[in-house]
């Protein structure tokens, strides 16, 4: 979408146990616009993955401002941050992003590797994501 820092890439994965990562980009590399737009997509895909319910995280960045706000398709994107929130709401609606099923029993979300990364192919333990990687440990398997 466009912003007014220029165009806004944002893409949303899912895994079975729920919304699970979260990239952000804006068209040009570098500057500031860029590392605040990396630094969201890394925040909202920590949060997805601990659990957190994906509409509180739109919610959130939803209504965020900007000096330089545009529009696209007819909606106002109001900043980096808010078109990120729109995006996300949007994967909402499409029932592409779907809260992840993690809980500690007290109504906050926890991260389990299991419901993340699934079980090992190899010895069948659970894998844990590692450094944007799928591991074992109890066998040393890799997704990477």
């Amino acid at each position: 979408m466009e912003t007014g820092c220029g165009s806004l890439y944002v893409t949303t994965n899912d895994t079975e146990s729920g919304a699970f990562e979260l990239f952000a980009q804006i068209g040009k590399a570098g500057g500031c616009a860029a590392s605040q737009t990396e630094a969201i997509g890394r925040l909202v895909s920590l949060a997805l993955r601990s659990g957190v319910d994906p509409g509180a995280v739109a919610r959130q960045l939803q209504g965020v401002r900007c000096p330089y706000p545009s529009w696209n398709k007819g909606h106002k994107v109001l900043s980096c941050a808010d078109g990120i929130g729109q995006a996300l709401a949007r994967s909402i609606e499409n029932g592409e992003a779907t809260p992840a099923t993690a809980s500690n029993g007290n109504g906050y979300a926890r991260r389990r590797a299991e419901a993340l990364a699934g079980s090992c192919p190899e010895c069948g333990n659970e894998l844990e994501f590692e450094g944007g990687c799928a591991v074992c440990r109890s066998c040393g398997y890799s997704r990477c």
